[in-house]
């Protein structure tokens, strides 16, 4: 799904934080009736499936799947580079997203026109929602939320700086029965550098919740 301001769903400048989008992600499952069903989060939705069992719970949940982040809170020093990035993106939007996409999202060469159409896609949610994005990613602390897990979970990392193996090793034993697995040579978007792997990963997965 599209979240709120993002891809294709509605622009708004209203609920623009971890656990409003939880709810929205929800309210998909709930219209569609999906239970059960295996949440994929990636980047800043990792964050937000943390938001959705913190406040529903893991009923009608048969697994999660974790893509490359954290469930939020700041480790020292943290908060000052986060301030610094929004400063970029408000100084520089355009320059600042471009580097985003180019040098984090792909560590793997990409066709010139799926980056200009994924910079192009970044660049339709308007900077005031993005930086409302960011602060409320930056602002939220789920990781107390990591006890209720009691679903199989699997966690999908990048081998990057951002998230180094001490940090890595810190989310998956942070809930309980949880396994890792780490994309090399692969960036932010790892389900499009190694996508081969990525999917047989999740095929793995999938298949174990139905033993």
């Amino acid at each position: 799904m599209d979240p709120r301001s993002q891809g294709e769903s509605t622009i708004t400048s209203e609920g623009l934080y971890p656990a409003v989008r939880a709810r929205d992600i929800k309210a998909v499952v709930d219209q569609l009736h999906l239970p059960p069903v295996v949440l994929v989060g990636w980047s800043m939705a990792v964050t937000e499936l943390a938001a959705y069992v913190d406040q529903f719970g893991t009923n009608g949940i048969a697994g999660l799947i974790f893509v490359d982040d954290n469930f939020g809170g700041l480790a020292p020093g943290e908060g000052t580079a986060d301030l610094r990035f929004i400063a970029q993106i408000l100084a520089d939007r355009q320059k600042n997203t471009d580097a985003f996409v180019r040098n984090l999202c792909f560590r793997k060469p990409q066709p010139a026109d799926y980056l200009n159409r994924v910079i192009a896609a970044c660049m339709r949610t308007p900077t005031s929602d993005a930086v409302a994005l960011l602060v409320g990613k930056y602002a939220a602390d789920y990781r107390a939320t990591a006890a209720k897990i009691d679903k199989p979970a699997l966690f999908c990392y990048a081998d990057a700086p951002y998230m180094p193996p001490a940090a890595r090793a810190e989310m998956q034993q942070s809930v309980k029965g949880s396994r890792v697995e780490v994309f090399d040579g692969a960036g932010h978007a790892l389900f499009i550098d190694d996508a081969d792997q990525f999917d047989s990963v999740l095929e793995t997965f999938l298949s174990s919740l139905q033993k």
